[in-house]
């Protein structure tokens, strides 16, 4: 069999579109591992101590990353999907180093075949599930001959998957789902670990792949290169055709004694209360996001944070593996990005789970601090008013009686003096009633007299400062007035801020115990949240999610316990009001 520098078995490469790619057995085996192979096999044995497996991740995506321009990230997902047995959907045009990508993915794990197809319309299932054998169909039994197809591959990538017939894509949901190939008359369980698929489209509403597409957990964008220097370095390098020298693949008895350990990780309660309020977005958002995830897609979707968490050296999932929800949510590429915020914002808002409903409570200081200032104290001026009654309250009818607060009226005493060249006039002295909510408008209005009647020969206007100008005029032309009327400006009983003689006690008493209860849970919720913020700080670094989306979760724990100070503030300034 022919190989190639690295020993990698090469059959069929250089095929034409649409042949498969077929690599069997593991390019090293035990002897060359007995003689000394630079490939460094991990020990079967969990490390107790440390951050073994971290450490161990993160060697293997510095190997495997090695030339890829721009795909860290990706290719650390794909992985992560690849370790914890779920399908990863590659979503980018030609030309971005997909199938690459899935090929190192395949590197990291030890002694397994790898499959691999770029399909096309006129792709059967021979190509996929291996070809008819002619022997057995002398024999009337219709049974394919699988060895180096996909049945019998434990890693699997499917190029432009969509494009495929409908025979195939069937078969494949079968297959990926429950693990098992109906060859003949009998059902194989087949040895598949992780499907990896790509195309430059998503199926079509109307294509019946719905159950297929949603088997892919995991749903990657990839994009050309954007950086001018890193795409110049891209253009320095030779083409990446080759394998590359992977040092500590993954044995297969580990990858399945991780399958059972990674089901003990448990989902902290920051993460269930994050999927808890997505799950409330989606369902108000959800027509516009064209976004439905069903829960299949929610459970496994747990399962790959866990295994975040496990391969972080964690027993407990945090906000840093909640973020990956950004690759599980979304169906439409169109609106990927808005899933992706939606996601980032609710981990940065939903830092603590203690501290969830914050946000009603917060509310409902507000409204108890304005409440219990509007009991203790005056909000508005109270003015020197007097009670009027005029004659038309006494023999008027019931619309009299229900007229303006007799009891706001201010009481006015003025003298109007003529003051015209030589010309003498005896004063004239006014009293007439003003009602206070004539201080509202600056427009010009008559007072009352005594009687309740409009003075025409008195004409009034409020200023914004709150001073009554007066004008008088015998003949009631108040442009030319030789009449000088000194201004009014009204008492004041109690200034704004004023504490009230008399308070409603019990309203105020139970106003300050739920502010004293409110006090007590931000107090509690903050020692929660800072003390979850040490322990998140201590272990937030994940070769999964880029550092500066990890601290964007670190800021929001940091706000969440800047809010929390904030309103326990207000609660002591509000319990300090009734001994102010």
């Amino acid at each position: 069999m022919e190989k190639n520098q690295l020993g990698w078995p090469l059959l069929n490469f250089g095929q034409r579109k649409g042949d498969p790619i077929h690599i069997l057995g593991s390019p090293h085996s035990v002897a060359d591992l007995d003689a000394g192979s630079m490939v460094k096999r991990v020990d079967q044995a969990e490390s107790p101590m440390g951050k073994a497996r971290q450490s161990q991740i993160q060697a293997l995506i510095d190997q495997l990353v090695v030339g890829l321009q721009e795909r860290e990230e990706t290719l650390a997902i794909a992985l992560l999907g690849a370790l914890t047995g779920q399908n990863s959907f590659l979503y980018g045009p030609p030309g971005t180093a997909k199938s690459l990508m899935a090929r190192r993915i395949a590197q990291a794990f030890d002694g397994d075949a790898y499959f691999e197809c770029l399909m096309n319309r006129f792709s059967t299932p021979d190509d996929v599930f291996g070809p008819v054998s002619l022997r057995e169909l002398k024999q009337d039994r219709y049974i394919r001959q699988i060895d180096g197809y996909l049945p019998t591959a434990r890693f699997a990538f499917l190029d432009e998957i969509w494009k495929s017939s409908p025979a195939i894509l069937n078969t494949l949901l079968t297959l990926i789902n429950e693990r098992l190939f109906r060859n003949g008359e009998h059902s194989l369980p087949v040895p598949l670990m992780a499907l990896m698929a790509a195309s430059n489209e998503v199926p079509q509403d109307d294509q019946g792949l719905d159950a297929l597409y949603d088997r892919f957990l995991i749903r990657l964008m990839v994009s050309p290169t954007r950086r001018w220097d890193n795409f110049e370095q891209l253009l320095q390098q030779p083409p990446l055709d080759a394998p590359v020298e992977v040092q500590g693949r993954i044995p297969l008895a580990q990858w399945q004694q991780w399958q059972q350990q990674l089901t003990q990780v448990s989902l902290s309660p920051c993460t269930l209360a994050v999927i808890r309020h997505l799950r409330r977005q989606i369902e108000t958002q959800g027509e516009t996001l064209n976004l439905y995830v069903s829960d299949r897609r929610w459970q496994r979707a747990a399962l790959l944070l866990k295994a975040s968490a496990f391969f972080n050296d964690r027993r407990v999932t945090n906000q840093s593996d909640t973020l990956l929800l950004r690759h599980c949510l979304w169906s439409d590429p169109e609106h990927r990005d808005a899933v992706c915020q939606l996601v980032e914002q609710t981990v940065f808002e939903v830092a603590c789970a203690e501290g969830e409903g914050l946000s009603k409570l917060y509310g409902e200081i507000d409204q108890w601090q304005e409440a219990l200032q509007t009991l203790l104290f005056h909000q508005e001026p109270v003015y020197d008013t007097v009670e009027f009654y005029p004659q038309q309250y006494f023999f008027g009818g019931e619309e009299e009686r229900r007229q303006k607060d007799r009891n706001r009226f201010f009481y006015v005493k003025a003298m109007a003096t003529y003051q015209h060249g030589l010309a003498r006039k005896e004063p004239i002295y006014l009293d007439f009633y003003v009602h206070q909510e004539q201080m509202n408008t600056r427009r010009p209005f008559h007072p009352m007299d005594t009687l309740g009647k409009e003075m025409d020969l008195v004409q009034c206007q409020f200023d914004e400062h709150g001073t009554l100008s007066i004008r008088y005029n015998d003949s009631g032309n108040f442009d030319s007035n030789a009449w000088v009327v000194n201004s009014f400006k009204p008492g004041i009983r109690h200034h704004r801020g004023d504490r009230r003689d008399k308070v409603d006690r019990a309203e105020v008493d139970s106003l300050l115990a739920r502010v004293s209860r409110a006090l007590a849970r931000l107090e509690h919720t903050r020692s929660v949240a800072e003390r979850e913020l040490a322990d998140y700080q201590g272990c937030c670094d994940t070769p999964f999610v880029p550092s500066n989306l990890v601290n964007h979760a670190m800021e929001g724990r940091l706000a969440q316990i800047a809010d929390i100070e904030l309103h326990a503030l207000k609660c002591s300034q509000i319990l300090a009001l009734e001994a102010a």
